[in-house]
Formats: C-alpha cells, sequence, structure tokens
C-alpha cells in the first residue's frame, strides 16, 4: 500500500517544512519533513538548508522505506485510512515494530491498538510530554477509525484541500412542462342573411 495524499496531508503538517537545519528538541538534527539522518540520506549536518522541492523529494524517498515497514509488521487487511494513519505514526516514532500495536490489530483488538497508540506522547531522549504529540496522536487515532475530517482539522489542514469525494448533489429538476393548451371553444356559425329574408317572406304569405 501507499500513503494517500491526505495521509501525506497528515505528516506535513504536524513535521513542518523547514528548509535550514535544525534541533528538534531532543538533540536530533532535522530538516525538511522531519528528515533525520537516522531515516537515510541525506545526511542532516549543522547549517544545511535546501529547497522546498528537495524537501518534497526527501519526504518521498522517507515514506518509501516507512510503508513497508508498516506493510511488514500488520499481517491482516487495512483499510487506507488505517495504512495512513500507522504510517504517521511509524514515521513520528520508528516504534510501530517495537509496541503492541501489531499484535493487538492482527487479534482484531484494534481499540487497544489505539489506547496504545495514544500513550506514544513522550519525547525520545528526554521523556518530556510534548502537547504536539498528544495532538498528533488523537489525529492519528481518529484517522485509523475513518473520520478523515477530524484528523486532518486537528493537523491543521485546510478543508479545501481534502481528498475526499465531494457530496453527491441532487440533479437539477427538470422545468415544468408546459401547461396543457385548452381547446377553444369555435363559436356557432351565424344564420346567413338570405335564411333571413326567406323566413320573413314566409311569414308575410301566411298573412295574406
Amino acid at each position: 500500500m501507499k500513503t494517500s495524499s491526505d495521509g501525506r496531508r497528515l505528516i506535513e503538517a504536524f513535521e513542518g517544512l523547514f528548509l535550514k537545519a535544525y534541533d528538534d528538541g531532543e538533540g536530533v538534527l532535522t530538516i525538511g519533513y522531519g528528515h533525520t539522518s537516522a531515516a537515510g540520506r541525506p545526511r542532516v549536518y549543522p547549517g544545511q538548508t535546501i529547497t522546498a522541492d528537495r524537501a518534497d523529494s526527501i519526504l518521498s524517498d522517507d515514506l518509501v522505506q516507512v510503508e513497508m515497514r508498516v506493510g511488514k509488521l500488520i499481517d491482516v487487511a487495512m483499510s487506507q485510512n488505517e495504512f495512513d494513519a500507522l504510517v504517521s505514526f511509524e514515521f513520528n516514532t520508528g516504534d510501530l515494530g517495537k509496541s503492541s500495536i501489531p499484535a493487538k490489530i492482527g487479534a482484531g483488538r484494534k481499540d487497544e491498538a489505539m489506547t496504545t497508540l495514544l500513550q506514544y506522547v513522550h519525547g525520545t531522549n528526554t521523556g518530556k510530554v510534548y502537547v504536539g504529540l498528544a495532538r498528533r496522536r488523537r489525529a492519528e487515532k481518529m484517522m485509523f477509525e475513518g473520520d478523515l475530517v477530524t484528523a486532518l482539522k486537528i493537523a491543521g489542514v485546510a478543508e479545501k484541500s481534502y481528498d475526499m469525494q465531494p457530496k453527491a448533489t441532487a440533479p437539477p429538476k427538470p422545468p415544468p412542462s408546459s401547461p396543457t393548451a385548452k381547446p377553444q371553444s369555435v363559436p356557432a356559425s351565424r344564420p346567413s342573411i338570405w335564411a333571413a329574408l326567406s323566413s320573413l317572406l314566409a311569414s308575410f304569405l301566411r298573412r295574406g
């Protein structure tokens, strides 16, 4: 499976786009959309800068590796939303394989799996609880459960960029049919003047 456009937007929104290398708060140099040296090339170094197009390309490469790991760890069929949520989680934490989430999903205990996912709100090196991570976990849970609208809203993705199918609109009503023309009454023909004269002449002769 591949990450959908909406799944990618979720990741981009939470990672943010940084064109210059920075410390992620845990002592890890990061650039682009959450790329670190641990994810593979390019190696991130102090003072490094990249373009937005390069950041997009690096994210695509990083996602390929993450998608492969998720596909191997989850041995049951997944919906697109479920897959996207787990890709986001693995991209951010790298801990999917170390957690009980795959086993719980495989056993059909998806609610328990999401309860476990929500616990991953601590910094890897400092153990500090991050509000941003808690928000991301909620969004991933919503996406996993199929509530894509809420997930993207939590991530701050503009609704106009959603990839969901547009709501069906009712077909336009046909124009009202033309009213049936009412038959016009045909006036009776008027008696001719010769018929009137003949009637008067006959009356006169009877009197005579």
